[in-house]
């Protein structure tokens, strides 16, 4: 019952004696009841045969019910007089049956309770077309109205039922219920008066019933004999009904038939014309053969044996109103009709849920072709009228193609399904079809490979199995006797879209087929959203095929470990309707073929598409405006099943030329990160042609290559600030397409990536923004304005610092720094490793710039840092500069107080041939530079001379042989020298000794003894011996060391004081600046150094290296103590021009030598510091 409980029948229960005494027990449905049937829990018969309950138990809507039992006994005269008793539903009803608790006849064969039929109200009436009025109207019949809430008791009459008044009348042979509660109660057996069989169709209120005989004033009836009217009743869906007599005589026209329209809320009276009804006009139309209700409260009416003038059984179809029905006779005007004998249009029609109809007619002829079929839309709400054609019917074009006599499938969203399993496929008969038509506008025209699901091979007989609606408006179609190729009735069950249809042969790309001859694989039933497909006789010991009724259902879950293809058509079907479609595959989802959608009435359904993968497009999909979605790499949350998911990087790539286009829609591509699963590697997103209102493409794969690779132009037409992004957080931005490939009719692109250096724009244009990513930056929180790219890094520069070197040195130690570290970052902190420094410049390279490349070498980064830029440095080789040689005087050096002669031991030298060696004017040394003052520079007086006589340059010299500290001794002298001293205040300077001997240039002045802090120099020129090795004589102080031809010795003494015990000892060191200048190449070079005994610290400058020394070997001279950097004394040494500062060359004790040909000039600049007064001690060796 409708409130949870429940009625036992048992007609065959004994009650004592009384076999088959019956009874019918409520029963609690919280509670149950239990125990032994008796009157005391139950409603019993007590005459054997009773049979209580054998005319069922009906439920009632508003949880009570009612018993029959037409075979229950009254009394023992009254057999099978039978009873019908109300139950309460919530307590049931007990005891024995009789006239005090239930509705009961009085007579043999009364047989009340031959039916019960409930109303919409919750009330009910019961039939009794066997009962009799009395004695002599046998089988007059009785139909009797009972309260749902109380029921009817006592004896069946005409006080509480309407009755017949004949024998035979059978009043009640039928009772139709009408949706308003009310009900109508036909009588086609009724006797009007002498007319037998006139029959009548009688109202009755669902409130109160109707009692009393049957008449023309309460019914709608017949007037001739066998008119029979009220054949059949048909409810409307608004509370009205229609009447049909088909064998009702138009005059003297026998059954021509006629269909009568009659209000729900009073009924239709009176006698049937073509005044109040549709009829026939001629012999044996018999109009009404079948009436069909619509949903919309209209209806239709087929005439399929009308006779269209002398064109017997052309049929006929009529449209009527279901308020005001249709009146008159039968034609074109009002209906749709054949044109040929046997037509017999209106075969069947089939109500679609929208209200509208199809009007099946498969014996209709087109033209000469018999039995060539059509099936004709028919609108609803209007109607179809006229002759049946190619232009509002779909049509055969074959003899027996039989178009719809396999039926028409309604479906549930409107739409409807032709099946002609008998259609010829041009030459090969029984191929089949099935045409999927519109509901709102049908389909026409021939039946053919383009607007239906065909069959290739002969008594393929598609759609033979039948089609089965599925709940969601889509449908499966049955070809139970399809060929599988050579497997002859192997069978095949077809998917079709309820919104599209399916088109084209069956085949194994589109169908489940089966797999072995005479399988008959094709029985479908629809079960939880999927439908089964089976055939005992396919495979070993039968087969079950699972089908998907909805793409939708194409989820993670479904299909497991399994590969699913689906026909384009399967998805475009269900989106052209403005359904969404969202696919589901734990690994890959490849599109082969091109998506289409269409949707005439709108914008097409969203389609998602998420892989566990990758997302492979190799084809392009067009969504009708519709938004499009593609996830790949999604994760286990979102539902991936892990096992599923192949190892390998999950990508969304677009094939060469493909391209999207989603109108005015939103295309949003993710690469989600893959969490939670056993494999979430990533790569790349590659994109052909984009177009959409918005674009977003996100790659968030954790992996390196996560890039976004731009193949092809992407169009955003929306209006909005950011309907163009692009980004990836881990990878690169590449745009292979050009200056134009991102276009943003309303507003801008952003792209984002992670770093500019591995990152192309390809000609694009915008701003640039360092440090940000698609979490910390989102597109609606970017101010700047215009197009920007977006990079997560922070740029590094890495620079090789310039050096610079005295040509012939040794290449320097190479440094580097680095720039563009931010809020207090170290190098220490976010790099480790070294750049590579190079150069090609060697300590033999001439002067002149070399580059030092620098190469990221085995250097990494963190805390966000990109190494971004690498910048070259400049190594600089000089050659040592020189200033032009003029004819000077020969200097005139002064003494300040000349230091004893001393002759030092000459080198031997190789003999060269004698040249008068040139006049050489000393060049004014400049003033060392200080980091304070600069000391004055004293200019000695220059006497014009002739200019020297250029000789051609001398082979190098051989190694010189240091001097000892002190130069001692006489020699003979070759040539003049001049000595020029300037004058000194402070400390004395020691001039240089009177140096005679062969090959030797004497130096002389006069000798005093040096005070405490000075110093002693002495110029020594050597040349080439003409017959007799060089020779050296003793004397005071040391001794001359040997020399190659042609190479001067520049040597500084370091003066002595005696001590308390007669030895001399070094007296405190200068704090002077000794200068050595020679000419070269047109130029002065100006060598210094502090004349300290002292160590020299290191060199400083802007050529130093960062660590350590590096010595660099003056051009043309032998390394010495001093520029090799041994000795506790040494010191590094370097070159400067004129008149610049320098750093040291020689310390104390110490020398550098020369080749005669450079003239050597030597001064001691601002002894012991005095800078007030230039005190310049010079000497110049020629």
């Amino acid at each position: 019952l409708s409130n949870g409980n429940y009625v036992v029948r048992s007609s065959n229960w004994a009650n004592g004696t009384a076999a088959s005494a019956g009874a019918v027990t409520w029963g609690s449905g919280t509670a149950g009841v239990t125990g032994a049937v008796s009157a005391a829990n139950s409603l019993v018969g007590t005459t054997a045969n009773d049979a209580v309950g054998n005319g069922g138990v009906t439920a009632l809507s508003n949880g009570h019910y009612v018993v029959a039992s037409s075979n229950w006994d009254n009394g023992s005269t009254a057999t099978n007089a039978g009873a019908v008793t109300w139950g309460n539903g919530t307590s049931g009803v007990t005891g024995v049956v009789s006239s005090s608790n239930s509705l009961v006849g009085t007579r043999t064969t009364d047989a009340v309770g031959g039916s019960v039929k409930v109303l919409g109200n919750g009330n009910y009436v019961v039939a009794s077309s066997g009962w009799d009025n009395g004695s002599t109207a046998t089988n007059a019949g009785a139909v009797t109205w009972g309260s749902g809430t109380a029921g009817v008791v006592g004896a069946v009459s005409a006080s509480n039922s309407l009755v017949g008044t004949k024998a035979n009348d059978n009043v009640g042979l039928g009772v139709t219920a009408l949706s308003n509660g009310n009900y109508v109660v036909t009588s086609n057996n009724w006797d009007n008066g002498a007319a037998t069989n006139a029959g009548a169709a009688t109202w009755g209120s669902g409130t109160a019933g109707v009692t009393g005989v049957v008449s023309s004033s309460n019914s709608l009836v017949g007037t001739n004999g066998n008119d029979q009217v009220g054949d059949g009743v048909t409810a409307l869906s608004n509370g009205n009904y229609v009447v049909t007599s088909t064998r009702w005589n138009n005059g003297t026209v026998v059954s021509a038939g006629a269909v009568t329209w009659g209000s729900g809320t009073s009924g239709v009276t009176g006698a049937v014309s073509a005044a109040n009804s549709l009829v026939g006009t001629s012999f044996g139309n018999q109009v009404g053969d079948g009436v069909t209700a619509l949903s919309n409260g209209n209806y239709v009416v087929t005439s399929t044996r009308w006779n269209n003038g002398t064109l017997t059984g052309a049929g006929a179809v009529t449209w009527g109103s279901g308020t005001s029905g249709v009146t008159g006779a039968v034609s074109a005007a009002n209906s749709l009709v054949g044109t040929t004998t046997g037509a017999a249009v209106g075969g069947s029609v089939r109500e679609l849920s929208n209200g509208n109809y199809v009007v099946a007619s498969s014996k209709w002829a087109n033209g000469s072709v018999a039995s060539a079929g059509a099936v004709t839309w028919g609108n609803g709400t209007a109607g179809v009228t006229g002759v049946v054609s190619s232009s509002n019917s779909l049509v055969g074009t074959r003899l027996n193609d039989n178009i719809g006599s396999g039926g028409v499938a309604a479906l549930s969203n409107g739409n409807y399904v032709v099946v002609s399993a008998k259609w010829s496929n041009g030459s090969v008969t029984n191929a089949g079809a099935v045409t999927w038509g519109s509901g709102t506008s049908g389909v026409s025209g021939a039946v053919s490979a383009a607007n239906s699901l065909v069959g290739l091979t002969q008594n393929d007989n598609v759609g033979s199995g039948g089609v089965t609606a599925l709940s969601n408006g889509h449908y499966v179609v049955a070809s139970s006797q399809w060929s599988n190729g050579t497997l002859a009735g192997a069978g095949a069950a077809t998917w079709g879209n309820g919104t599209a249809g399916i088109t084209g042969a069956v085949s194994a790309a589109n169908s489940l087929v089966g797999g072995k001859a005479s399988a008959n694989f094709s029985t479908v039933t629809e079960l939880s959203g999927r439908f089964l497909v089976s055939s005992t006789a396919d495979g070993t010991g039968g087969r079950v095929a699972v089908g998907l009724t909805d793409p939708s259902q194409l989820t993670f879950a479904a299909a497991s470990a399994q590969t699913v293809t689906l026909a384009p058509a399967h998805l475009t079907a269900t989106l052209n309707a403005g359904t969404a479609v969202a696919l589901q595959a734990s690994n890959d989802i490849t599109v082969d073929s091109a998506i289409t959608v269409d949707n005439p009435s709108g914008t097409g359904g969203a389609l998602t598409l998420q892989a566990g993968r990758s997302i492979l497009l190799n084809a392009g999909i067009t969504t009708d405006n519709g938004n499009l979605t593609l996830i790949a790499n999604e994760t286990l949350a979102n539902g991936v099943v892990d096992v599923q998911r192949d190892s390998g990087a999950a990508v969304v790539a677009m094939a060469a030329g493909t391209a999207i286009d989603a109108g005015t829609g939103t295309l949003s591509i993710l690469l989600a990160p893959g969490t939670g699963k056993t494999h979430a590697t990533s790569g790349a997103i590659t994109l052909g042609t984009l177009t959409a209102g918005t674009v977003s493409v996100l790659n968030r794969g954790p992996t390196a290559g996560s890039d976004v690779i731009l193949n092809g132009t992407v169009t955003a037409s929306g209006s909005g600030a950011n309907e163009l992004v692009l980004a990836t957080d881990a990878g690169a931005f590449t745009n292979n397409a050009g200056a134009s490939a991102l276009s943003a009719a309303a507003s801008r692109f952003l792209v984002y990536a992670a770093k500019k250096t591995t990152s192309s724009t390809g000609g694009l244009t915008g701003g640039v923004i360092r440090y940000k990513t698609y979490d910390t930056y989102a597109p609606g929180s970017v101010t700047e304005s215009g197009s920007q790219f977006l990079y997560a890094d922070r740029p590094l520069t890495l620079t090789a610092d310039s050096k610079s070197v005295t040509q012939g040195a040794s290449p320097p130690t190479l440094t580097w720094t680095a720039g563009g570290l931010e809020g207090g970052d170290t190098i220490g902190a976010i790099l480790s490793g070294t750049p590579l420094l190079t150069t090609t410049a060697t300590a033999g390279s001439p002067a002149g710039s070399y580059t030092i490349a620098i190469a990221p070498g085995s250097v990494t980064t963190s805390g966000g840092y990109t190494v971004e830029s690498l910048v070259p440095g400049t190594l600089t080789i000089a050659a040592p500069p020189v200033s032009p040689v003029s004819p000077p005087p020969p200097p005139v050096v002064t003494p300040v107080a000349p230091p004893p002669v001393v002759t030092p031991v000459t080198p031997p030298v190789e003999p060269t041939p004698p040249s008068p060696p040139p006049v050489v004017t000393p060049v004014t040394p400049p003033p060392v530079v200080t980091p304070v003052t600069p000391p004055p520079v004293v200019t000695p007086v220059v006497t014009p001379v002739a200019p020297p006589v250029v000789t051609p340059p001398l082979p190098p010299p051989p190694p010189v042989v240091p001097l000892p500290p002190a130069i001692t001794g006489t020699t003979t002298g070759i040539g003049t020298p001049t000595v020029s001293l300037g004058t000194t205040t402070g400390p004395t300077f020691v001039p240089p000794p009177t140096v005679t001997g062969p090959n030797t240039v004497a130096a002389t002045g006069t000798a005093s003894s040096p005070s405490a802090g000075g110093t002693t120099s002495a110029v020594v020129v050597t040349a080439p011996a003409p017959s007799t090795p060089p020779s050296s004589a003793p004397g005071a102080g040391g001794s001359a060391a040997p020399q190659s031809a042609g190479i001067v010795t520049v040597q500084v003494t370091a003066p002595s004081a005696p001590s308390a015990g007669g030895v001399s000892a070094p007296v405190s060191a200068p704090t002077g600046q000794l200068e050595t200048s020679v000419s070269a190449g047109g130029f002065n070079v100006v060598y210094s150094q502090p004349a300290s005994y002292a160590a020299s610290s290191a060199a400083t400058g802007s050529n130093a290296p960062s660590t350590g020394n590096a010595p660099i070997t003056t051009p043309g001279a032998s390394p010495t103590a001093a520029n090799r950097g041994d000795g506790a004394n040494s010191a590094q040494s370097s070159t400067r021009g004129e008149g610049n500062g320098g750093t040291p060359l020689a310390s104390a004790s110490s020398f550098t030598t020369f080749k005669a040909e450079d003239n050597p000039s030597v001064a001691i600049v601002n002894p012991n510091g005095q800078s007030s007064t230039d005190q310049r001690h010079q000497e110049t060796a020629q």
